[in-house]
């Protein structure tokens, strides 16, 4: 957000700068995620999609909110105040670190409080998978391994024969 509000400062339309934040807040995390589960062709097709949807989407808010007359006429001077201050801010900011700081300890402390029965890690891409309703599955040493999708096993089984012929 601090870099949108830059963007604002300097003289990007409303419409540019609610493209940006779409752009960068929901565009580039799905693309990722995308490329990671269905590959680079899917992800590029997705992100080209994106692209067209998310100008699309921005000159429709730019026109809109100058159609009912409610963009911002103002720009402020700074983005970022220079100095510190206890505000409402910095108390939220703690507040949230100690949230932080308990999730990150119930993670780490999850199966010695009796979390996680039922589920197990999927050995290629780490999603976690619930064991009753896993799509793949396949053994290993005499364990059973469970897997996100047919797509993780075949890859996890081709990667046990280039290891068995090496």
């Amino acid at each position: 957000m601090p870099l949108a509000a830059a963007l604002w400062v300097g003289g990007i339309s409303f419409g540019g700068v609610m493209s940006f934040i779409f752009a960068d807040l929901i565009a580039l995390p799905l693309l990722f995620i995308y490329r990671r589960y269905y590959g680079g062709r899917l992800a590029l097709k997705l992100l080209l999609t994106f692209w067209v949807v998310m100008s699309a989407a921005g000159l429709a808010v730019e026109y809109l909110f100058l159609g009912v007359g409610i963009v911002p006429t103002t720009r402020p001077a700074t983005v970022v105040p220079t100095e510190f201050s206890w505000d409402y801010t910095t108390f939220l900011n703690i507040v949230f670190l100690l949230v932080l700081a308990g999730l990150w300890w119930l993670a780490r402390n999850q199966r010695r409080l009796g979390g996680g029965a039922g589920y197990a890690i999927d050995p290629v891409c780490g999603m976690q998978v619930e064991v009753a309703n896993a799509p793949a599955r396949s053994e290993r040493d005499g364990e059973a391994v469970y897997f996100c999708s047919d797509h993780c096993l075949h890859r996890f089984e081709a990667t046990e024969r280039a290891e068995a012929t090496v």
